[in-house]
């Protein structure tokens, strides 16, 4: 059995070859909805990198302006 995250959701499959043809059926959607464009602030990616509490490095947090989406 197969366990992919999908939105923070747990999906099962009973095996890998179920997964690829879910992924290849849903190849013909488009990836970025007509009219949109991505965020400015995070380059699309969702997430921004801001410095850690206790000052050991960085850290992603979801981004403020898209809401975690990528896109506008």
């Amino acid at each position: 059995m197969t366990v992919i995250s999908w939105d923070h959701v747990p999906v099962f499959y009973a095996d890998w070859a179920q997964w690829r043809s879910e992924m290849s059926a849903q190849r013909d959607r488009p990836l970025v909805e007509a009219g949109s464009c991505f965020c400015v602030t995070c380059s699309g990616n969702g997430h921004i990198y801001e410095p850690a509490r206790n000052g050991e490095g960085l850290i992603p947090t979801p981004c403020v302006s898209c809401f975690g989406r990528g896109t506008v």
